[in-house]
């Protein structure tokens, strides 16, 4: 986060932690799915406003995994981004991923969204993940990991 935006952030979770923020007018799509849109919309359990201190907490948490990416060296691991992800830019993403062990496979989705497993692709998604847990290593057959590696650079030019 740039400098006025943390500032503002702190001084919310300390002066006015209580205070509730919505995603009301920011205009961003979450999931091009918009039958499940529709259906969080209607839940009552879906957390429609959150607190102040509760998004302080969870940019705390965002922080930290920055910081710790560089210990997943010895952990497989698998990240997922969506090129359409409006919640999540890309930027951050960038600098995250730059931070992780080279053999971290990084699979980006095309017309993924934020909300990558209720997008209405999320088939090749869910795939994708199954496929990893049970053979990490092995190519994903959506070839999304393919595309994350030359998004963001990741490939080895090495002989």
């Amino acid at each position: 986060m740039d400098a006025l935006y943390s500032t503002a952030l702190w001084h919310g979770a300390n002066v006015i932690p209580w205070a509730e923020l919505t995603g009301k007018g920011l205009n961003i799509v979450a999931t091009d799915n918009i039958e499940v849109l529709r259906a969080m919309q209607k839940d009552p359990l879906i957390i429609k406003s959150t607190r102040i201190d509760a998004i302080w907490g969870l940019v705390d948490l965002m922080d930290r995994a920055m910081v710790a990416a560089p210990e997943l060296k010895d952990r497989p691991t698998l990240v997922v981004y969506g090129t359409r992800d409006e919640v999540v830019p890309t930027g951050p993403v960038e600098t995250f991923i730059e931070r992780l062990p080279n053999n971290t496979a990084i699979a980006v989705y095309d017309h993924g969204y934020h909300m990558l497993l209720r997008d209405l692709g999320s088939r090749a998604v869910l795939d994708d993940i199954l496929a990893w847990i049970a053979r990490p290593g092995v190519p994903l057959a959506s070839r999304a990991d393919l595309a994350g590696a030359a998004l963001f650079d990741r490939i080895d030019d090495s002989p």
